[in-house]
This record gives C-alpha cells, sequence and structure tokens, in this order.
C-alpha cells in the first residue's frame, strides 16, 4: 500500500493527480488518492450514529411537510409553498456548515425583536421538527454528515481505514467552512496522536486581497493548531499568468505584458461559445492533445449543452462531469408544460412545440404542420375563441369538445376541403393532448397528482426508450450527429423516470403525498426537483476537451484554458439569497449570536469582502494560474438583445496587464472558406 494519502476535492482532480503522478514514475498506486467524500466515508460516520444519510429531495418535501405545524404563524400562507421549503433548507443547510445548531440559532432569536425573533423562532422549531422526523428513520442530513465524521474521529481516533498510512496530505480545497475544518482538526489531532504526518496545503495567491475567502480560516487554524505537528502551507501556483493574481487586485498595480493572455467578445452567449469551439479546433488541428484543452464558466449549467452542441459541430469531443440539468433538456421541458400547459390555456405556441418534438409521438405523419395551421386557423390559445371553457373529465376521453381549437381548426378543415383531412387528424392530435393534460385535477393530493401526471407523460411517450424511427441510416458526420442526439434523449429519459420515482418514494416516505394541494402547487416541486435532477454525462473519458466549473480549477493544469462568462453579476457573482432572512437581518443575528452564523464577509484587517466577491477572486486567480495559455471572453448581448455589463475582472486584467485588448468578434451569416473548420460548416 503506498504510504501517504492525497486528499483532493472530486474525481477530476484525482483523475489530475494519476496524470501528475504517472509522469514521475511507471507504476502509482491509486491507493494513494482518494477524494473529499471518500475521505469521510473512510472516517465512518454511520459507526456510532448507527443512520444514513438521507435523499435531499425527502428533507425538502419534510421540511414541506412541518412547516405548516411550525412556521406558518411567522411566515403566513408562503410557508405552504415548495419555495419556502426550499429556502428553509438551503438556510438550514447554511447553518449546518457553519456548524451552528438549532438551539444556537433559537438562543440568538431570544435576543432579538419583533418579526425577525419570530421567524428565526419559527426556522430553529421548524428545523428541530426535520431533524426529529429523521431520527425516527435513523436518517441524518447529509449537510450533517461531516458533523457525524468528526465527532467519530474525536472519539475513537484515527479511523481503521486509515491507519495504514504514514502521512495525509489534503490538496486543492478552497472552501473549508466551519463544518469542515471540524472534521480536518479532528483529523489532525488523531494523525499527531498516531505518529501519522499531516499536512493541509491551501490554495492561494500570495496577496491578502486575493486569498480574502480562505485567509480567515487559515489564521484560525495556524492559532487553533498550535500545539500540533502539523504542516499548513500556501500552495502558491507557479504558471506564467500567476503573477497576475499577486497583483490584479492590489492598490498598487504595475502592468506587466501577458502575452500568454488573450480576450475576446461575442455578440451573444451562443456566438460567444461557438467562437470556444473554432479555436479549440485551431489548437486541436495545430497538434494541442484534447485533453490538454479546458472550457471553464463559472456556475456552469446551462452552458453545457451548448458547449458540447458546438463542440460536437466540429468533430471535438468535449467531457463534463455533470450534464445538464433535467429541466434544460427538452423531455424535462416537455414534462414540465404537460402542468403548465393548462394554467395558461394551452397557448399555440406551445401546443406547437409539444407536438412537433421528436420525443412525442401523438401526431399523424400525415396532419397539417401544427405552427403554420394555428396561424391560419388564427389560434392562440384554447381561450379566445372558444364558446365555452374547457372542464377536465373525470374519464378520459379522446374528444372533449368545445375549445378554440376544436372550433376553429373544425372551421379550417370546412374551408380547405383540399386538406380537410390533414386538419382533422391535427385537430385529433390537440384534442388528445388537451384531454390528457386536463386529465390532471386542478387540486388533489400530492400522490394523485404525481400518479395522473405520470400517465400522462407516458401516454405522450416521454419515457419510451430513444430510437431512431423513420430516420434511415446515414454516413459520413450525420451519423454520429444523430447517434448523439439518440444518447442525449436516451439519458434524458433515463434522469425523468429516475425523477418520477424518486419523486414518489419521497412523497410517500414525507407524509407530504397525503396533503391536498393544487396542480399549480404541485408543478412548483416538481419543477425544483427537476432543475437539481442532472443528466448522466456521457462521452469519451480520453481525449476529450474538459468542461468545468471554475470551482473545480484548483489543482488542473492545461495547455490552453478558455474562461467564459466573464460577466458582471456571473463572474464575479452576487451572494446568493437566503429569502427567509436579509442579509441586514443575517447580520443582526451574528452580533446577537456573538457568533459567525451567517458566513457574510470574509478577510482580515482592512480587507474585508462581500463572501461570493471574495471567492470568485480566488477562483479567478486559480483559473488564469492553470494553463500555460488563458483566453478570457464574454457576451455583449443576451438572447432577448439587452446589453450585458462586462466583469469588474475584465477592467482589473486592463489595469494589470499592458496593452490588454478584447477583440470583437462578429456574426456572419456564413464563414469565409478558408475558416472553415468541419463538413458541417461547409454545408
Amino acid at each position: 500500500m503506498s504510504r501517504r494519502l492525497v486528499v483532493v476535492p472530486d474525481s477530476d482532480r484525482v483523475e489530475q493527480w494519476l496524470l501528475d503522478q504517472s509522469r514521475q514514475a511507471d507504476f502509482v498506486d491509486l491507493r494513494g488518492v482518494c477524494t473529499l467524500s471518500e475521505l469521510v466515508e473512510r472516517c465512518d460516520p454511520a459507526g456510532t450514529s448507527r443512520r444514513a444519510p438521507a435523499d435531499p429531495m425527502l428533507v425538502r418535501m419534510a421540511f414541506g411537510k412541518l412547516a405548516a405545524q411550525h412556521a406558518v404563524n411567522a411566515f403566513g400562507v408562503v410557508a405552504h409553498s415548495a419555495e419556502f421549503a426550499a429556502q428553509a433548507q438551503e438556510l438550514v443547510n447554511h447553518l449546518r456548515g457553519q456548524a451552528i445548531t438549532a438551539r444556537q440559532l433559537e438562543a440568538a432569536a431570544g435576543q432579538v425583536e419583533g418579526s425577525l425573533s419570530a421567524r428565526a423562532r419559527a426556522i430553529a422549531a421548524l428545523w428541530r421538527a426535520v431533524d426529529a422526523f429523521l431520527e425516527e428513520r435513523r436518517l441524518v442530513d447529509r449537510a450533517d454528515w461531516w458533523r457525524l465524521a468528526a465527532e467519530r474521529v474525536a472519539a475513537d481516533g484515527l479511523p481503521v481505514a486509515l491507519r495504514g498510512f504514514e502521512a495525509i496530505e489534503v490538496q486543492h480545497v478552497h472552501d473549508v467552512p466551519p463544518s469542515r475544518l471540524a472534521l480536518l482538526e479532528a483529523l489532525a489531532r488523531a494523525c499527531n496522536a498516531s505518529g501519522v504526518r499531516f499536512t493541509w496545503r491551501w490554495p492561494a495567491s500570495g496577496h491578502a486581497a486575493t486569498d480574502a475567502f480562505i485567509i480567515n480560516t487559515v489564521r484560525e487554524v495556524e492559532a487553533r493548531w498550535q500545539s500540533l505537528d502539523v504542516e499548513i502551507e500556501a500552495d502558491v501556483p507557479d504558471g506564467p499568468l500567476a503573477w497576475i493574481g499577486q497583483s490584479i487586485f492590489s492598490d498598487d498595480v504595475r502592468p506587466r505584458e501577458a502575452p500568454e493572455l488573450s480576450a475576446f467578445c461575442a455578440p451573444s452567449t451562443r456566438d460567444e461559445v461557438r467562437e470556444i469551439a473554432r479555436r479549440v479546433r485551431r489548437l486541436i488541428s495545430a497538434g494541442v492533445p484534447p485533453e490538454a484543452i479546458g472550457i471553464a464558466f463559472r456556475d456552469l449549467a446551462d452552458d453545457t449543452e451548448l458547449l458540447v452542441e458546438a463542440l460536437s459541430e466540429l468533430g471535438v469531443p468535449a467531457r463534463a462531469r455533470l450534464g445538464v440539468p433535467l429541466a434544460q433538456s427538452p423531455h424535462g421541458r416537455l414534462a414540465l408544460a404537460v402542468l403548465q400547459l393548462p394554467e395558461d390555456g394551452f397557448p399555440s405556441e406551445d401546443v406547437a412545440s409539444l407536438l412537433e418534438s421528436r420525443a412525442v409521438r401523438v401526431l399523424n405523419a400525415e396532419a397539417s404542420e401544427p405552427r403554420r395551421t394555428f396561424r391560419e386557423a388564427g389560434i392562440r390559445d384554447d381561450l379566445v375563441g372558444a364558446p365555452q371553457q374547457r372542464k377536465p373529465s373525470p374519464q378520459p376521453s379522446p374528444h372533449r369538445g368545445e375549445g378554440a381549437y376544436s372550433v376553429r381548426l373544425g372551421a379550417l378543415a370546412q374551408r380547405k376541403k383540399e386538406d380537410s383531412r390533414r386538419v382533422k387528424l391535427l385537430a385529433e392530435a390537440v384534442d388528445r393532448v388537451i384531454g390528457w393534460c386536463l386529465d390532471v385535477p386542478e387540486q388533489g393530493t400530492a400522490l394523485e397528482l404525481l400518479e395522473a401526471w405520470w400517465d400522462v407523460v407516458t401516454k405522450l411517450g416521454l419515457l419510451e426508450p430513444a430510437r431512431r424511427g423513420a430516420v434511415p441510416p446515414l454516413a459520413g458526420s450525420m451519423s454520429g450527429e444523430v447517434d448523439r442526439a439518440l444518447a442525449r434523449d436516451q439519458a434524458a429519459i433515463e434522469a425523468l423516470a429516475t425523477l418520477l420515482s424518486d419523486l414518489k418514494d419521497a412523497l410517500q416516505r414525507s407524509g407530504l403525498g397525503r396533503q391536498f394541494m393544487s396542480r399549480r402547487d404541485f408543478a412548483r416541486w416538481v419543477r425544483l426537483a427537476a432543475a437539481e435532477k442532472n443528466l448522466v454525462a456521457r462521452g469519451p473519458r480520453a481525449g476529450a476537451v474538459w468542461l468545468i466549473d471554475a470551482r473545480e480549477v484548483a489543482g488542473r493544469r492545461f495547455a490552453q484554458l478558455f474562461l467564459g462568462g466573464l460577466l458582471d453579476g456571473r463572474f464575479p457573482g452576487r451572494p446568493a439569497p437566503l429569502a427567509l432572512l436579509s442579509e441586514d437581518e443575517r447580520g443582526v443575528l451574528n452580533r446577537a449570536a456573538q457568533l459567525p452564523m451567517f458566513r457574510t464577509t470574509v478577510g482580515e484587517g482592512d480587507v474585508r469582502l462581500p463572501t461570493r466577491l471574495a471567492e470568485d477572486r480566488l477562483l479567478f486567480h486559480l483559473a488564469l494560474s492553470s494553463a500555460a495559455s488563458v483566453t478570457v471572453s464574454r457576451a455583449r448581448f443576451d438572447d432577448g438583445g439587452r446589453e450585458l455589463l462586462a466583469s469588474p475582472f475584465r477592467d482589473a486584467l486592463a489595469r494589470c496587464v499592458s496593452g490588454f485588448r478584447e477583440v470583437p468578434v462578429h456574426r456572419a451569416a456564413a464563414a469565409r472558406l478558408d475558416e472553415l473548420q468541419s463538413e458541417s460548416e461547409l454545408r
């Protein structure tokens, strides 16, 4: 067994460590590295508690179920909503990360007055109720898993799974809230007692204005661990652009040239992604290995699908740790539309999109084209032009009668004798879809609404395996495009089926399934769950461009990094709102408790920054330091044509780097012949 254990944040950085070690030795022992989550499991947090981690969806629904008893008096009817449950869960998770208990929150609430006191007490009471709910089922919130691991190590010493090592070294972990720090401290003390060398190498730039996000934790560790024989080292990268992070946010800036840094701005986000893909393609054509190229965005989510699509058009393989959220996939949007269409009166554009989707198998191949036919019939929705409003039927029926679609498509079929049959086929498909959607009752128990929605999703064909259908086998690049589209569809189908099963399980176990609610309220619960369910990321494990979040860049090394989304409000971003308590109220509770219950600002001395800004400064430095060459980029306008503000980081670069210039990229109707990168562009 390897005598040294290196702990890194995630599996991608495990791979990076293995790659680095393989350049130094012919054989690398995989047992010498693990992720943070694996380290927690090795500490056996379930050992003494005999409890398993709870599914976050179940915990959220427990908050929703118990809010009616503990939060309505303080928060009013909003406490019945899915959004309240999600916000309460997020707030409590934040407090757990800060190593704060419900008792401490309740004590702080007793030191303040007015509505803040009532709301803080209600949150503490709800928190206690949820913990009791989980304890009855021998479960624990995942946010408490670190605390249990720290308690186990503090009580029993170094875990058995770690006793075969002579040294344990934690690397590239930039976010160390008190709950994590408690485990690291317990491990450090256990290692000290067992004669195991413990090292924590924290990512840094060497300048207080850049390192403000982590410097408080480091100073606390230096003070509390003085009696321990441990090593605490600043891990300052040595890349060609690392000097920027050491001076970019300083008051005294001395500009220097940085030939390894380039920048461009594109008309829109889609144009930005396409330009990144084109530059990646040129690098690969010039001989740079795909796996030596990284593309990073802050809060990478919706960009994943755009990036994969743009890269695949140019024949560039890509890999991401997480796929797109289910709610952003075609299958996810269609499934959610089933619940939203009745509330909106079945808008013609949305109904046409559903019928035209390749995922929905309702429309006859001989039927009229929906969008054009709806315009010709003058249909806006199912309400305008209807002699009477549709009513949901207790029994499923393919024909519900007198909505605007039925009336106006019937009239159009009579006017267009030659196309009468095609229009009637479309009208039948529309009537089936509307009838199925209305079979989801306006009110019912959550489980009844789930079963009805599940039935409609099944009838629409959204859970059927992806298949080519009428698409004949194709040769060349188009065959690969079809295969990739089918793979994405299959991943979405699997995620949707998993979501349905997880929802049913969580509703039953939490007791929320028996609660009476409206279809609109049920849709909110579903949307929240779908937004957190990611498709399985599929793609090659080698020879592919990396798509990563800026939070995952510490410890990575690339020949070229593209850092996109350099926009104000994204990178740096704004503080994540804890809607149940304002920022001022969190400060009041901090002062009342005389504890950092809420991490609102960080830094030391005169350097105090909002937490999100401080983290983004450090991440920006780590991104610039991770590659031999870096290209930063942004979009000038959003999808609605509104101008987007450039990130203050871009202005800081212009102040720090001599000759810094952001090259504008213009949208062209067609690429120049000598700039074509692929067969698809030629077509």
